[in-house]
């Protein structure tokens, strides 16, 4: 659903990557509720570092003026006993009920953003490789919004916006957010069920770009916080089933809430994308 727009990169010294919980939040801006020693902090819209010359943290405000009021977000690197926190605060007071953010982690090679670091083992083929995401969520969150993965595939392994055909969304928790599309299945994958819904011609709610592709999204029946989450298999799945073409490539994968108001925190330890 969302884009990513010109980031602004700020550095950030190269570190090692490193439970769950809902509830009403008070936005912690000040990241006095966190853990450890900070390391990078920023509140400017598309403010963005690199985390261990692999991973990309940006704040992605990519739709703000679906909020019909003012905003604040702000993505941060934290380190305790050597490895890192990272995470995002928000607040929409806008009480839209369109996505207007999507504050993220980011591995690969970005259709919209562009390559994270070389080597990152994107793209690559569906079905040709493994793909497993491990990481422990903390989320205290309150109005609209979801925790999802996301990947984007393309049409050949020159990745680009004009290259993009599907968008699939993985929602490991939601509230108050729907997802495009259709229900098309109720599937357990790899120990986890989802509900899985399909809409073609999706496009950039932003208005910033006319491209269009099939989005897929897969809603976990119970909230998933902690991994290892077996992308590979939810990919196999789809190919299966024939949601997939299997022609494409997987580009990237992400991490983050998407956001249409309220306000929330997340804090995310031990992540780490393998390609395999």
């Amino acid at each position: 659903m969302r884009r990513l727009f010109p980031f602004i990169l700020l550095a950030l010294p190269s570190l090692p990557l490193a439970s769950g919980c809902f509830g009403s939040v008070r936005a912690d801006f000040d990241l006095s509720g966190s853990e450890g020693t900070s390391v990078f902090e920023a509140e400017k819209n598309f403010a963005a570092t690199t985390i261990d010359d692999r991973y990309r943290i940006f704040n992605n405000a990519w739709n703000a003026k679906a909020s019909a009021g003012p905003y604040r977000q702000k993505i941060f690197v934290k380190q305790s006993n050597g490895k890192p926190i990272f995470g995002w605060v928000w607040k929409w007071w806008g009480g839209g009920t369109d996505v207007a953010s999507y504050p993220e982690i980011q591995v690969g090679n970005s259709p919209w953003a562009g390559e994270v670091a070389p080597n990152s083992g994107f793209p690559f083929r569906v079905g040709t490789k493994k793909l497993v995401a491990d990481f422990d969520v903390s989320m205290r969150a309150s109005g609209s919004y979801d925790l999802a993965f996301e990947f984007w595939t393309v049409s050949s392994p020159t990745v680009s916006k004009a290259g993009i055909t599907h968008e699939v969304m993985i929602w490991l928790a939601e509230n108050r957010l729907g997802p495009a599309g259709s229900l098309v299945a109720t599937a357990t994958i790899a120990g986890n069920q989802f509900h899985i819904y399909f809409a073609n011609n999706h496009g950039d709610a932003s208005g910033g770009s006319s491209n269009t592709w099939t989005i897929i999204s897969l809603l976990a029946a119970k909230p998933i916080l902690h991994g290892p989450l077996d992308v590979g298999a939810i990919i196999d799945y789809l190919l299966q089933k024939r949601l997939l073409d299997g022609n494409v490539y997987v580009a990237c994968l992400e991490l983050g809430n998407e956001v249409a108001s309220g306000s929330g925190k997340t804090e995310v330890r031990n992540y780490a994308v393998r390609v395999e």
